[in-house]
C-alpha cells in the first residue's frame, strides 16, 4: 500500500477521502500524517517551481533592458525570442553576452 501511495500521483483530496474511511484509528493516524507529508513535499515543489520561473523572468527581462538601454531599442521578435528561453544556464550565458555584444545582431546570431 505505501509503495502505491508513494508512487501514485493521488488527488490530495480523494487521498484524505479514502485514509479517513480506514477502520483502525491507529492505522488511520498513519495514514494521515504520511498524507500531510506528501502535501507538504508537493508545496515545496511547487515553490521551488515558482523560484526558477521568477528567474527565468528576471533574466528574460534583464537582458531586454540591457539591449534596449545599450542600442535604444531591439526588435519585437527579439523580445519574443528572448523570452522563448526556459533554460537558466542559458539566460546567464545571454545575459553576459548583452552585456559585451558589439550590436543587436551580433547578439541575435548568437541567440
Amino acid at each position: 500500500l505505501w509503495t502505491y501511495l508513494v508512487h501514485a500521483d493521488l488527488d490530495p483530496d480523494h487521498l484524505n477521502r479514502k485514509v479517513s474511511m480506514l477502520k483502525e484509528p491507529e492505522l488511520r493516524t498513519v495514514a494521515m500524517n504520511y498524507a500531510e507529508k506528501l502535501h507538504q513535499e508537493g508545496r515545496m515543489e511547487g515553490r521551488s517551481e515558482g523560484r526558477i520561473e521568477g528567474q527565468i523572468q528576471g533574466l528574460q527581462t534583464a537582458i531586454v533592458a540591457n539591449l534596449q538601454f545599450r542600442f535604444s531599442g531591439i526588435p519585437d521578435g527579439l523580445v519574443e525570442a528572448i523570452a522563448s528561453v526556459k533554460d537558466l544556464e542559458r539566460l546567464h550565458a545571454l545575459q553576459r553576452l548583452s552585456l559585451t555584444c558589439a550590436t543587436v545582431d551580433d547578439f541575435a546570431s548568437e541567440l
